[in-house]
């Protein structure tokens, strides 16, 4: 493989725990397991074969309060997604859940959603960034980037750009999308690639040592491609995030993936390079250069884009 000297730089420092804190930097909240979009690159799709098998889950509310106390528990100040590969506008409480959110983790750094905006509308928007959204990401799917509409028969660009103008402070990004995309293999779960690998490549993966998505049955995932959780590492209706982030599966997960030994049989059929960029870790000391991250993901980057 090519830049096989930035993936050994990558298993080094997560092999010598450089990721490592005793709680997720990022936890996801799935609260409702659906979506209804035709994306044909995600098992979530509404014609993928995982969702015919796939019961519609709501969380409960009492689960979705025991995380958020958790948070606030331990002080959170990492990032909270609300959404892992569903789509959260379907569960109509989601304004309630992320006030509640952020009136129990109020040092939390980032409550983000992001949406394919077919539920989008401006008064919609407008209540998720007033509870307390300040990072909301639109995908607009079509089949020539020329934009969908919301169930309103309203533009989404439109809906984005107005919300855009109305929160000039907020970080609300409208990215035109292929709804037929071709993209990795979601550990062979994308319908539309369903690459089988021969044997696993051999390269680390970072995910697991800053992610923790929790789906709505309270399922902890490999990591934010997991929308099947065959294998969950946890619940959190048994125990706490803390416990499970530091259990003997996580911990043994973490350490074969620091090696690029992708075990798991999501990992193992997955063709995503094991890195990522633009954040900053807490490490022990500091944290961890953005700017030298970014720029070790660089080559990586560059090759992935060329296969496009």
């Amino acid at each position: 493989m090519k830049h096989e000297w930035y993936h050994r730089i990558l298993a080094s420092k997560l092999s010598k725990g450089l990721f490592s804190a005793a709680f997720p930097h990022q936890v996801r909240i799935e609260t409702i397991n659906s979506c209804n979009s035709k994306c044909t690159f995600c098992p979530m799709s509404v014609n993928s074969e995982e969702t015919k098998l796939r019961n519609v889950v709501k969380m409960d509310d009492d689960l979705f309060e025991k995380i958020i106390k958790e948070l606030h528990d331990e002080n959170f100040e990492g990032d909270l997604k609300f959404y892992t590969q569903n789509e959260p506008l379907l569960d109509r409480r989601i304004t309630d859940f992320v006030k509640r959110a952020k009136k129990a983790v109020p040092k939390v750094k980032r409550i983000q959603i992001d949406t394919n905006g077919l539920l989008l509308t401006e008064e919609l928007g407008a209540s998720l960034i007033e509870a307390g959204i300040n990072h909301l990401h639109i995908n607009d799917y079509s089949k020539d980037l020329s934009g969908n509409y919301n169930h309103k028969k309203e533009k989404i660009k439109n809906v984005a750009f107005k919300l855009i103008e109305r929160f000039p402070t907020k970080k609300i990004i409208h990215r035109p999308r292929l709804i037929e995309e071709i993209l990795d293999s979601r550990g062979g779960h994308a319908p539309n690639n369903r690459t089988t690998l021969a044997s696993p490549i051999k390269v680390p993966c970072i995910y697991p040592s800053f992610q923790f998505p929790i789906t709505s049955n309270g399922n902890v995932g490999l990591c934010c491609v997991d929308a099947i959780y065959e294998e969950p590492l946890g619940n959190v209706n048994n125990d706490t995030i803390k416990d499970i982030w530091n259990n003997n599966a996580y911990t043994q997960f973490r350490d074969e993936l620091s090696k690029g030994q992708r075990v798991k049989k999501l990992c193992s059929q997955c063709t995503f390079s094991g890195h990522t960029r633009g954040l900053t870790y807490k490490v022990k000391g500091g944290y961890f250069n953005r700017l030298l991250y970014r720029f070790l993901s660089l080559p990586i980057k560059i090759i992935l884009n060329m296969r496009k």
